[in-house]
């Protein structure tokens, strides 16, 4: 290859390169359908070129910041009262312009905890009547998924939804029914943000430095190192556990009896278990939205550590 030609190689491929790095994006709470917290200043946050001009309007305020060394930049807009007609909201940077459609201003609130928020409506009681009703397009839902979160599956942590018999069906039981009577009660438009995981130990949803700060909670942190020693041996024996439980289902299903429960997964293979997973999983992408307040539901997993627990939810909190 000429010098020539190798110069505008390079010229080229850091031209295409700048673009990429300018891109403005969004967290994925950030979003077309969101409810903003009304009465509140709100951040919309997210990342663009180092330097760049960001650009946003929205319910007739203009509003402009420029990102910082690392790309990361925050917009706050003035508190506004409820608004239950959609609205766009139009950023605009360097080399591109974003429109986030059908954003509506009420109370939004985020429903956590383990197993009972997790609890999906059409499982609840009353539930598939609720959900045959659910046509509430002022309601809107965000539901964030575990598999994104843990299991490595492609794609966003999830996505606001107006509520519908369609977009309710695996959204927390808890969590709508709560929606349901606060839009009932105020006629404002609800946003609902579920982030809730089944079986799920309180220190999950702390801050490892929270954690670490305190004598009594250190020991939460300190586990892992025994399960980091073990997991091999554990996930060995496992694997034996549940061929042999695989065998016995066949037999049962062959002979016409009652199969055996599949084994309980040990902590030491449990992500989920491991202090502050949740949190940075579930949580702090979650963090500086607005919110009116939050709703916990949780606490059996930590049951044989009852007397910790106290100190463990405040400290959560």
């Amino acid at each position: 290859m000429s010098t020539k030609k190798t110069i505008l190689f390079l010229a080229s491929y850091f031209a295409i390169l700048a673009i990429a790095q300018s891109k403005i994006t969004l967290p994925d709470i950030i979003g077309s359908n969101m409810v903003l917290q009304r009465d509140q200043s709100v951040p919309i946050w997210g990342t663009a070129g180092a330097g760049e001009t960001i650009l946003l309007a929205f319910n007739g305020q203009e509003k402009a910041a420029i990102s910082d060394k690392t790309g990361k930049w925050t917009i706050w807009l003035d508190p506004m009262p409820a608004n239950a007609t959609p609205a766009s909201m139009f950023l605009e940077g360097e080399d591109q312009n974003i429109e986030l459609e059908h954003i509506l201003v009420g109370e939004v609130w985020l429903c956590a905890g383990q197993s009972n928020m997790q609890w999906e409506l059409q499982q609840s009681d009353g539930g598939k009547t609720a959900i045959l009703e659910a046509d509430y397009p002022n309601i809107r839902l965000f539901n964030a998924s575990r598999d994104v979160a843990f299991k490595r599956k492609e794609g966003p942590l999830g996505s606001w939804q107006p509520c519908s018999p369609e977009t309710v069906l695996t959204f927390s039981g808890v969590g709508y029914f709560f929606a349901l009577d606060l839009y009932k009660e105020l006629g404002i438009p609800v946003g609902m943000i579920n982030s809730s995981y089944g079986g799920s130990q309180a220190e999950a949803w702390t801050p490892r430095s929270y954690l670490a700060a305190s004598p009594e909670l250190l020991p939460c942190i300190e586990r892992e190192k025994t399960w980091e020693a073990e997991r091999p041996q554990v996930q060995k024996d496992f694997d034996h556990r549940l061929k042999t439980w695989e065998i016995d289902v066949a037999r049962a299903k062959a002979g016409g009896t009652k199969a055996p429960n599949r084994p309980r997964v040990p902590d030491a293979l449990r992500d989920y278990r491991i202090a502050a997973s949740i949190y940075r999983g579930m949580i702090e992408p979650l963090i500086p939205y607005a919110i009116k307040g939050a709703l916990w539901y949780q606490g059996e997993s930590n049951e044989e550590r009852a007397e910790q627990y106290e100190l463990l939810l405040t400290t959560m909190i």
